[in-house]
């Protein structure tokens, strides 16, 4: 039954916020057509609709939106309503954020989060920059339709909405749920507040500190933001898509990647200490870095596991071919106790590095990889041949292979393949 409604002013963006809700767990589906809603309500838990609204004239789209709003209320057990707007804060934002407001209980409060980390997109001082550079000196200033002229969230709001709006900034962020959920709380009725978010962590501890505070909460986002609020609400992080990501090599690119996906979408890392690897201690870290990886997964979808987060933790011995051979070992050693904990429920596998592939593969009995496609070229997807664990998706890569965001594209293409079964 749904209980999720997402309001997009295009197909393409209703598209985009369903996909990341299903990647949570929940069914999702678009729905194009207001007079089949309740026909479909029944079968999924996130019913997503566009208005195409983002060039109406705004009087129009305000109309429109409330029109779907209302219509989406009579619908379900819909619970949250989530307003999904471009990641380039095109179209009537104003207009409809104050749309859905009007539409929904006085004591609602538009939360307005507009940082997608994954995009390049993040929101610091009430700022938007696509990579790094200001939203108004970007291509989006120049769209024939819907031109943007600022970067400043607040402005771009107050042109069509007659609401306060409060900017709460990432200082406040930084300081912690509590007192994240203290300013929230703060806001008022009918206000719209806009959370600076540079990380994907920093929306978490957003959406965490909305969901404490028990107020009625619009989110208004381009996708994240709204799906990590119906995560919290919904407690669906454990049907979420565990992945595992093994990093053996320590190439200056890996260590970048790691860094990369740590800082984009939150992924925690546990580094692997190799000197105690390479000494008597070898089962003692071992052990070690499961119970870390473990107790990741039961706050996080995916967890990495790398031998070297930063230059200083590369090891360097005489014989380095037997030492790769005892790091490998102790990888896939690892690799194969989390795959047996069936807590963690981990449904796929990213590996950098051939000897660590292969040495996991050993461990966990398989028989070889039915190959599947490349996420991107050399890195190659494939599904686990034989063994207790054949059917399990992989995605093996060379160390050197790939941009900085080559793992995060390795986690998008993986969780397609998860969910496709």
């Amino acid at each position: 039954m749904a209980k999720i409604a997402v309001i997009a002013d295009d197909l393409t963006g209703a598209n985009a916020s369903a996909i990341l809700l299903k990647g949570k767990g929940f069914t999702a589906a678009t729905v194009m057509d207001m007079d089949v809603l309740e026909e479909y309500a029944p079968l999924y838990d996130v019913l997503s609709t566009t208005t195409d609204s983002r060039s109406m004239p705004a009087e129009s789209a305000y109309k429109s939106v409330k029109r779907v709003m209302e219509r989406l209320k009579t619908v379900g057990r819909i619970e949250l309503f989530c307003k999904r707007i471009d990641t380039t804060l095109r179209g009537n934002i104003g207009a409809e954020i104050d749309a859905a407001l009007d539409a929904l209980d006085h004591r609602y409060i538009a939360v307005v989060v507009p940082a997608y980390p994954l995009s390049g997109r993040i929101c610091a001082g009430g700022y938007v920059l696509v990579d790094d550079i200001p939203l108004q000196q970007t291509d989006v200033a120049n769209d024939p339709k819907t031109p943007v002229s600022s970067s400043k969230v607040a402005d771009i709001i107050s042109k069509q909405s007659r609401r306060k709006i409060v900017n709460i900034g990432l200082d406040q962020v930084l300081a912690g749920q509590e007192h994240l959920y203290d300013a929230i709380s703060s806001i008022g009725a009918g206000g719209i507040a806009v959370i600076d978010a540079t990380m994907q962590s920093h929306i978490d501890v957003i959406a965490n500190a909305c969901c404490q505070s028990g107020l009625p909460i619009i989110p208004v986002d381009p996708g994240p933001f709204s799906t990590a609020m119906a995560a919290n609400l919904y407690k669906e992080e454990g049907r979420a898509t565990h992945i595992l990501l093994i990093a053996g090599s320590v190439s200056e690119l890996t260590r970048r990647q790691v860094d990369t996906v740590s800082h984009k979408l939150g992924v925690p890392w546990i580094a692997v200490d190799v000197s105690l690897l390479l000494s008597p201690n070898r089962d003692a870290e071992i052990q070690r870095v499961f119970a870390e990886a473990g107790r990741a997964f039961r706050h996080h979808p995916i967890v990495g596991i790398a031998t070297a987060i930063q230059d200083a933790q590369i090891v360097r011995v005489e014989d380095m071919q037997a030492a790769s051979a005892v790091i490998n070992k102790a990888l896939a050693d690892i690799t194969l106790s989390l795959l047996n904990d069936d807590r963690l429920g981990i449904k796929a596998l990213y590996a950098s590095g051939g000897d660590v592939t292969a040495a996991i593969c050993v461990a966990i009995g398989a028989d070889g990889i039915e190959l599947k496609g490349e996420a991107l070229p050399l890195a190659t997807c494939g599904r686990l041949i034989g063994g207790e664990f054949a059917g399990l998706p992989l995605i093996t890569k060379g160390g050197l292979v790939g941009g900085d965001d080559a793992i995060i594209k390795c986690i998008e293409y993986l969780r397609k393949v998860a969910d496709d079964g």
